[in-house]
């Protein structure tokens, strides 16, 4: 059976929530696999991630801190299913959100999905940047900062060389706009 989705988390010094963030995905019921990028973060994250055994757990060593761009990258290198979402350990999102990106994705063609949230957290701030961030890139996306998207891997891999920053969510947003690529907003609530 091929693997239908890769989640890719970078880590740096995130000991304490590694070991539930990998259980919780790891719980998800579909083929996976679960790619941690260990971004030289020393002994108590290598002792924290040797206490984890789960089919289709792959781990990373990076010898030196190359950051999170650097990790994701690393990530998507030894990623082998079909689609990719990129994990935060210390994320408190319900990984079952993932099986609704991945219900939209499958079949249709889109590059990207990305799971909208609800609109009242957001401050007065987060609006008027996103609608400036609309305007730059004449585009309508409700939640430029989100944190749940997934995405076709060859259309990541495609992204990959370009990304350097730490806000990778973000930064992939501002990539597949600019490049014109297939997106999909979907309602997580």
């Amino acid at each position: 059976m091929s693997i239908l989705l890769s989640v890719i988390m970078p880590v740096c010094c995130q000991e304490k929530n590694i070991q539930e963030a990998i259980n919780r995905v790891g719980g998800l019921p579909l083929e996976k696999e679960i790619v941690v990028v260990n971004d030289c973060s020393g002994e108590d994250i290598e002792s924290a991630l040797r206490g984890v055994s789960l089919p289709g757990l792959k781990v990373i060593h990076h010898v030196s801190n190359r950051g999170k761009a650097s990790a994701v990258r690393s990530g998507l290198e030894n990623a082998s299913g079909e689609f990719v979402i990129i994990r935060e350990p210390e994320s408190y999102d319900e990984p079952s959100v993932y099986l609704k990106l991945l219900e939209a994705i499958r079949g249709n063609g889109t590059d990207l999905v990305l799971g909208v949230r609800g609109r009242k957290p957001f401050s007065i701030k987060n609006r008027l940047l996103e609608a400036v961030f609309n305007a730059a890139f004449g585009a309508k996306i409700n939640d430029w900062f989100s944190p749940y998207l997934v995405m076709r891997r060859e259309s990541l891999i495609s992204l990959a060389p370009c990304l350097k920053k730490d806000n990778i969510s973000f930064e992939i947003l501002t990539k597949v706009l600019r490049k014109k690529m297939r997106l999909l907003e979907v309602s997580i609530l």
